[in-house]
């Protein structure tokens, strides 16, 4: 979309009001708003960049330190964890089922050295979902948690991406 501005002429360039007016294009402005959009995605990625430097050391360092080495994250997937691996020995009933539950869940969190309270978490979702996590389940429990923490991350950079690209493309829109 070209956008067009009108500018009347001033009297000393010897036209009048009432002459041609002189047409300009937005482009530099599209363009410097494109690199002020760049400019700020920079300097957010810079400032996360600089954060997890910041907090990771001091995080491995702590773990590092205790001898118990349990892992303190990871406590979300753990029903997800829970239900597929439900599914895949054929008791699809079990992941509504407080018992089934809370017995996998403990014992999940005993042999993956969890560094929570055994407490029950509920599956909530619908039953299909829980066959997203029927693969995961073929894993031992901490390598399905890095094998999700990363997936996320790959989610995550490619919805900053998209995100990017829709600004970039409203700033040249507008």
């Amino acid at each position: 979309m070209l956008n067009l501005q009108f500018v009347e002429s001033d009297s000393s360039s010897g036209r009048t009001n009432g002459a041609m007016p002189t047409v300009r294009t937005k482009g530099a402005d599209a363009t410097r708003d494109q690199g002020k959009t760049c400019r700020r995605f920079w300097r957010f990625g810079l400032a996360l960049a600089l954060l997890l430097a910041i907090l990771l050391p001091g995080r491995w360092m702590e773990q590092a330190r205790t001898t118990d080495n349990k892992l303190p994250f990871g406590h979300d997937l753990l029903p997800s964890y829970t239900a597929g691996a439900l599914i895949r020995q054929g008791n699809a009933q079990g992941m509504y089922h407080r018992a089934a539950m809370e017995t996998f869940e403990a014992h999940t969190i005993d042999s993956a050295k969890l560094g929570m309270e055994k407490r029950y978490g509920a599956w909530l979702n619908p039953p299909f979902f829980a066959w997203v996590f029927v693969p995961l389940s073929v894993l031992r429990y901490r390598t399905a948690l890095w094998l999700f923490v990363c997936l996320n991350a790959v989610l995550l950079c490619a919805s900053i991406l998209l995100l990017r690209k829709m600004l970039v493309l409203d700033a040249r829109r507008s």
